[in-house]
């Protein structure tokens, strides 16, 4: 039976903690990492608990779903795995959350290009390191570790990813997160109505979909087009 409940999951590991003899706290028993709990201290909390590291991960994922706020900055991923692996879908759907709102805010400034400057002064430095072939060694590094990671596209069967998915949707529609959470569709449908492309091979300029099937109608590839920034 899955554990959906912080509350629970934090007083299976005190009843644990006791039944191993471990103390709380103690770095021979341990890592141990404090825990505020039951609320988070992004939301005002100030108790807290010991739990080892492994059950803070859990936790912070349970406790962002109790509270509807990302609780977790990304480190508990590795966590889970085997037993809990049925969390990941749920922490994606978090941190997919957060980090749309922190791109946000990163990515308002634009070049003349309509580029986000961020994005441009990130993406330098992070590939400016070059090997003997001329490639980033970020991107090289990158690479590699995806081709070990049993986690990664390159090493997950279709039927993996696509169990994972339906995983990942019904728990998110059950919850009322990310897309299933009220207001998210009508607005979802008001960002893409609001982007305007031009095609490159007559220069109309309309929404994705409208420019869509005028291309289509006039047998231009639809490839044929570049968002225009400047006009939303």
């Amino acid at each position: 039976m899955y554990i959906w409940n912080q509350h629970e999951f934090v007083g299976n590991c005190i009843i644990w903690y006791k039944k191993a003899d471990l103390t709380p706290g103690n770095p021979e028993d341990g890592v141990w990492q404090k825990a505020h709990y039951p609320m988070p201290r992004c939301l005002g909390g100030t108790e807290w608990i010991w739990l080892l590291k492994e059950h803070h991960a859990i936790q912070g994922v349970l406790q962002s779903l109790e509270y509807e706020h990302c609780c977790i900055s990304g480190w508990e991923k590795s966590y889970l795995a085997g037993y809990w692996e049925y969390l990941l879908p749920l922490f994606i759907t978090i941190c997919g959350e957060r980090g749309r709102e922190n791109l946000t805010v990163l990515h308002n400034e634009k070049d003349e290009s309509g580029r986000s400057v961020f994005g441009v002064i990130a993406g330098k430095r992070l590939n400016q390191e070059k090997n003997d072939l001329g490639r980033s060694v970020n991107a090289v590094a990158g690479g590699h570790a995806s081709a070990f990671n049993p986690n990664s596209a390159l090493n997950r069967t279709e039927e993996k990813m696509s169990e994972d998915g339906r995983k990942g949707g019904l728990i998110t529609k059950d919850k009322k997160l990310g897309i299933f959470a009220p207001g998210q569709a009508s607005a979802g449908g008001k960002a893409v109505s609001k982007q305007k492309w031009e095609c490159t091979v007559t220069g109309k300029i309309s929404a994705a979909g409208p420019l869509t099937g005028w291309q289509k109608a006039r047998d231009i590839d639809v490839s044929n087009r570049v968002r225009r920034c400047d006009l939303e």
